[in-house]
């Protein structure tokens, strides 16, 4: 019985070294396992009973199971310096952001110019445009005065300490106002007065 062994390892320029002696400890418990299922007759039940239409008499005294011809393909990806300074698109928080220094998936390292940039402002351009200052770390405080509605606390009032959400601040004739009167008046109307911070 001849078959053939092919193994795909993608590894990094360290690890590529054990690709033959993976490959080898592979075959040699595939020709086991064959061996024996040649011996107690579950091969031949296997393959009378997954190949449809056709008869197999496999005698184990007179049939052996060959050494398998292996086929290594290894991909050797380069940790180099230079990649490990590449920005990519951290997807695993909800606030997003661009990270550095390597620890990327492997489908960003295998294809890093479509995923990767040279500087975070890129990075944060293409895959975090919306909230392009949080991505940078930088603060997107609008000038200073302007009030924004605090839907993120329980108090429904208007703020002025700079930490709008970036939508905010990137549009603020949309959203803020040059007092706390008018920012309420937008966003609290109706209960105006517990927005301004008293009872009346």
């Amino acid at each position: 019985v001849d078959y053939k062994i092919v193994a795909t390892i993608v590894c990094n320029d360290q690890a590529c070294s054990n690709a033959h002696s993976l490959t080898d400890a592979i075959s040699a418990a595939a020709q086991s396992t064959l061996n024996n299922a040649l011996l107690d007759g579950s091969l031949n039940d296997s393959l009378q009973s997954n190949v449809p239409n056709q008869s197999f008499d496999v005698d184990p005294n007179s049939s052996s199971i060959s050494q398998p011809v292996t086929h290594i393909s290894a991909t050797v990806i380069s940790s180099s310096p230079d990649s490990d300074s590449l920005y990519y698109p951290d997807w695993s928080k909800p606030s997003g952001g661009c990270k550095t220094g390597g620890g990327e998936p492997m489908y960003m390292t295998l294809a890093p110019s479509t995923w990767m940039l040279a500087t975070r402002n890129d990075c944060c351009s293409r895959y975090f445009s919306w909230m392009q200052n949080e991505c940078e770390g930088t603060s997107g405080a609008a000038p200073s005065g302007l009030w924004y509605p605090d839907w993120e606390g329980s108090d429904d009032i208007c703020k002025n300490d700079g930490s709008e959400p970036e939508y905010m601040a990137s549009n603020p004739e949309s959203w803020m106002h040059s007092s706390e009167q008018d920012c309420c008046e937008a966003y609290f109307s109706w209960m105006l007065n517990e927005c301004l911070g008293s009872s009346a």
